[in-house]
């Protein structure tokens, strides 16, 4: 007999307090590795994040994110490697932006109003995603403001360089690797 339970409804069945610990649990390790998040010493900030976010698992060469759709939600990859590339079809692939553990893509879409995604992003193998929506930040942000005010000063600063959202080489040379994919 195959089993299947609803993650929301069964972390909102928990106290507060446990879910908390739970998904501290599950994100806090990846969330820190995150560079956005990094500049941010408000635990209880970094907590309500932890409280929103939400998972969705990708299997292997399943388009996470398209180009040209409305950034509306920043992933985490929690586990797992994906590849940022220019193009909205997995065959458009001609060369590609790894991303592993730890971290993220469409930070600017939490941030920023209607703004297009620049790049796709697809999963190379069985990927475990953490995803934070828009609306959910807002709600977060909104008993923050010095937080949201650090992680805009991130986002504008003239020296990020923004391959789909996701710093590019010469912001974080020992994060990233640039390199050619066949698919």
């Amino acid at each position: 007999t195959q089993m299947y339970y609803d993650e929301e409804s069964m972390m909102n069945s928990l106290s507060i307090p446990l879910q908390k610990r739970i998904l501290q649990q599950i994100y806090a390790k990846s969330l820190k590795k995150v560079e956005l998040f990094q500049t941010i010493t408000n635990s209880g900030f970094l907590s309500e994040i932890m409280m929103r976010l939400k998972s969705e698992f990708a299997q292997p060469y399943q388009l996470i994110c398209k180009e040209g759709d409305v950034a509306n939600s920043m992933y985490m990859i929690r586990k797992g490697v994906a590849a940022a590339f220019n193009g909205k079809n997995v065959t458009d692939v001609q060369s590609a932006l790894l991303l592993s553990s730890g971290q993220a893509f469409d930070e600017i879409g939490l941030l920023a109003d209607n703004v297009l995604r620049t790049a796709s992003v697809v999963s190379l193998d069985w990927c475990d995603l953490g995803y934070l929506t828009k609306q959910d930040f807002a709600t977060v942000v909104s008993y923050y403001p010095k937080q949201r005010k650090l992680l805009e000063e991130y986002v504008l600063s003239p020296s990020l360089c923004v391959l789909g959202h996701v710093p590019c080489q010469n912001k974080l040379s020992s994060n990233f690797n640039v390199l050619r994919v066949d698919f």
